[in-house]
Order: C-alpha cells, then structure tokens, then sequence
C-alpha cells in the first residue's frame, strides 16, 4: 500500500513455496492425488512436478501387508512395468503421424470387440495409406531409422543419469542442485532437514533400458499378450486361445511376422541388449556371497581348527583326571 501500487506481489512464487507443499503433505495419503495435480488446479505449470516428491526415483518401500502378495517386478505386464518410462515413439513416412512403437506385436479390438493382432512393424494410425513397415520402402531403412532413435534416446537417458543431478526429498524444500554435500546426503539448504536423492536414479535408467529390450523380444512379447488388466476378457480369451493353437513361440511369431522382420527385430534387440551387459546394475558380483556368506575354504579350515582345539581340551582333561 506505501508504493502505491509500484511493488506487485509475486503470487505464483507464493503459491509454490507456500501453499503447494503442506497442501502436497497433507494430501499425501490420499489415493489418486499427486503433486502434479494439485499444482495443475492451482494454476502451476504441471510439468515440474511430473514425478511425486515422496520417491524421487527411489524405490518404494514395502509395507508389511504388502509382503504378503509382493510379485516380483519383472511379473507384473508391461504396462504397470514401464508405466513412467519414455515411450519409443515413430514417425511415419506415409502418413507423417507420430505413434508409440508397440513393439512385436499391435494388439487392438475392432467395434466388435473382436481380435484384431497385427505386426509391430506397422503404422498404428487406422487412416494411414501405407501402415507396412511404418511408410519405409525396405525393412533397412525402417531398422536404420529406429536405431537411430534407439540411439539418441539411450545417450538422453545416460546424459541425465551422468549429471548426477540431486533433489531434496522434502516438499517443502524442493532444491535441485549438482553440489555434493560433506554431510553425506542431507540437503545443503540451511534450516532444511530432508536428504538429496538422485532424480534419475539407476533403477530408473535399468528399467528404462528394460523397456527398449522388451520392444524387440519376441518371447516377451508373447508372454505378455494374455497379461494386463486393460484388455476385455473376451480379448484375453481369444488371445488365449491363439497362444494355445500355436503353441510356441516361433510357431505365433511366424504367422504373423515375415522373415525379414524377425531378423530386423533381432538386430534391434542385439543393440540394446550390448548396453544392458554394460550396465553393473544387471549383474550381481561374485564378491557378493563371499561378503555374505564368507568364504567356504575359511569356513571348513575354522570348523577344523575349533575341533582340533576342543580335542586337545578333552585329552588334556583325561590326562589331568589320571
């Protein structure tokens, strides 16, 4: 009121800083509500908030009545397994419209709700004039084309997790910083008492490359057609079915797909498959159950030696006895 009007609140700051988080922690037990929304009905720009402060890439842990049904990871259908992950998208040269790649094989229902499976190597736009091979004259060009993206989008995902950008677990807080703390974890802002963890951790970056190598994975692919929870059970029934009827996996690949794309696949699957053996978040080390466990040659020399000891105690009782 003393500037006469000069100095203008900045409401979108107070908004951000001071109610979006104890409205955020508040809210937080309740189903169905994330901070992105919240920040979208207070008129915030969603896309800041796009993953939850609560796990920040970090595993969720487990509660006790959660243990009791826990299903590993790579069981669950791929649509719960690779919900947040970035999608594969395409362009198709004929139609010029830009799809999620589905992988081996498009699964969709016709107004009948009937089965229709088609190749995965085809434009998913119903209106497209040339679908096969995503508009591409030969399957070399198609195969260069996705591994290009195959590419540019791997060196993406690595450049993020390399930047071993940190942020505050605490929602009130929300710094976003590449320092490293000499406090080990604990956020570098003063009076804040959360910890800093990764914000595209190596669980992210081991599920995401998951993602790629299951696009291209032909008995992956058949697994999953009779999983998920979005499919009618009349299309699971007939999915079923034709799994049945063919029985393996080469037998249902190959009435569906040509030579020449199951080659194309392979390759595809070859190249991102080079980059998951190059991650140590794929392999557990040998080290791993010696550090355990110890060693079973320490082990039996140690049991040798603690008998040796206590029959050397027996004879000398013996002899003292006599």
């Amino acid at each position: 009121r003393r500037s006469d009007g000069l100095l203008i609140p900045d409401y979108e700051w107070y908004i951000t800083h001071q109610i979006l988080p104890p409205v955020t922690r508040l809210c937080e037990p309740m189903e169905g509500t994330s901070q992105q929304a919240l920040a979208t009905q207070l008129g915030l720009d969603a896309n800041q908030y796009s993953k939850g402060p609560a796990n920040n890439g970090q595993p969720k842990e487990l509660q006790d009545e959660e243990l009791v049904n826990y299903q590993p990871v790579h069981t669950l259908p791929d649509e719960e397994r690779f919900e947040s992950v970035q999608k594969l998208e395409l362009k198709c040269r004929s139609c010029h419209v830009t799809s999620s790649f589905s992988g081996v094989f498009h699964c969709t229902s016709t107004p009948l709700n009937t089965l229709q499976l088609t190749s995965g190597l085809s434009c998913t736009n119903p209106t497209c004039p040339s679908p096969n091979l995503w508009g591409y004259p030969s399957p070399t060009e198609l195969q260069s084309r996705i591994s290009n993206r195959l590419c540019l989008s791997i060196r993406s995902s690595l450049k993020q997790y390399y930047s071993q950008t940190t942020v505050c677990d605490d929602v009130t807080c929300g710094l976003r910083t590449r320092q490293c703390s000499v406090l080990g974890s604990l956020c570098l802002e003063r009076g804040c008492h959360g910890r800093l963890v990764p914000e595209y951790s190596e669980r992210e970056l081991h599920t995401q490359i998951c993602y790629w190598e299951s696009l291209f994975d032909e008995e992956h692919a058949v697994r999953q057609l009779t999983l998920g929870k979005t499919k009618s059970p009349e299309i699971l029934g007939e999915l079923k079915e034709l799994t049945r009827k063919f029985g393996t996996t080469d037998g249902l690949c190959k009435q569906y797909l040509s030579r020449e794309d199951r080659v194309l696949l392979g390759d595809l699957k070859g190249e991102v498959r080079r980059y998951k053996e190059r991650s140590g978040y794929n392999w557990v080390e040998k080290s791993l159950w010696s550090d355990l466990f110890g060693s079973v040659s320490a082990n039996t020399k140690s049991a040798k030696d603690t008998k040796r000891v206590k029959t050397e105690k027996g004879l000398g009782a013996i002899l003292a006895a006599c």
